[in-house]
């Protein structure tokens, strides 16, 4: 069987993967690289997941509250990005959970041992995000 067509495009028109700027432009400088590998070498299992009682590997360090995001001051972007206690290991299928519900303009899920901390910086940052105290409902 035949494969599909390529979408049709305008002359010149880019995708949107062509339109997103790159990881550097985004903050994720070397710096944040050699961080990121870090917290994940002390961080090995998915926070997520811990909480529910499995056992996953985390792929990926997350910002919890994100910190570049329209609904976030620019004061705060930095502070944000930079900030260790803002970080959590995910699992790459709950990374994508968090990252559905943020385009949704909420955080689905802390897990406990930043919990605390992380509803603080929200109302202090005057940040809009709902923080869910479950994983339950992520599912859409």
């Amino acid at each position: 069987m035949p494969d599909a067509p390529p979408p049709f495009r305008m002359p010149g028109e880019k995708t949107s993967e062509q339109q997103r700027p790159n990881a550097h432009q985004r903050g994720y400088t070397r710096q944040w690289a050699k961080s990121a590998t870090r917290f994940r070498q002390q961080n090995q299992w998915c926070e997520w997941c811990d909480e529910l009682g499995f056992a996953a590997y985390s792929q990926h360090t997350d910002h919890i509250i994100p910190h570049r995001n329209e609904r976030v001051p620019l004061l705060f972007q930095r502070e944000l990005r930079l900030d260790p206690e803002n970080r959590q290991a995910l699992c790459e299928s709950c990374h994508a959970k968090k990252t559905l519900g943020e385009g949704r303009g909420q955080i689905l899920f802390v897990a406990a041992p930043r919990r605390e901390y992380i509803i603080a910086l929200n109302q202090r940052i005057g940040s809009p995000f709902e923080i869910c105290e479950t994983v339950r409902g992520t599912e859409s």
